[in-house]
């Protein structure tokens, strides 16, 4: 008897959904033949969730900083880089539905975005301590030595602007 993949996946995640038709979609591309729903719509909403709980954790856990500094600090541990890592980390990749041979471990850009959608779908499904039990248990959360200096590329395009 083979095991449920969801099930193996929901471990690994730590957390088991109530409602298993959210992790389906969160785990939906839209090239997937027959899709309802895919993960765009959750994306949206797991950005959001992802960046409170990061402003959030920064900003109890360095209260001396001001607010660039937290950006900075946020916007190291929301880059595609992070988050890609951490569905690979996951591996998400192998529980991904979309269209025959496309690449989906290799392209950062649909990692990322569905590991926002997982975020979104386990806030959904238990709301912000579980989507928090989340991030705690697989984000590196390295920025801890982000340089002052060290900005992301959209801050250093208006400034140089």
């Amino acid at each position: 008897m083979t095991a449920d993949p969801l099930q193996t996946l929901e471990k690994d995640i730590g957390h088991r959904f109530a409602d298993r038709g959210i992790l389906h979609q969160a785990l939906c591309h839209s090239s997937h033949k027959g899709a309802k729903a895919s993960y765009e719509r959750l994306e949206f909403l797991g950005d959001r969730v992802l960046g409170l709980l990061l402003a959030d954790y920064f900003f109890a856990k360095f209260p001396n900083d001001n607010e660039g500094e937290l950006s900075l600090r946020l916007h190291a541990e929301a880059r595609m880089s992070t988050l890609a890592d951490v569905a690979r980390a996951l591996r998400l990749a192998d529980y991904i539905q979309s269209q025959t041979g496309m690449d989906i471990a290799g392209n950062d850009g649909v990692m990322a975005d569905v590991v926002e959608s997982i975020m979104a779908a386990i806030y959904l499904d238990a709301g912000l301590d579980a989507a928090k039990a989340f991030l705690e248990r697989h984000w590196p959360l390295s920025s801890n030595t982000v340089s002052r200096h060290q900005k992301d590329p959209k801050s250093c395009l208006q400034e140089w602007s």
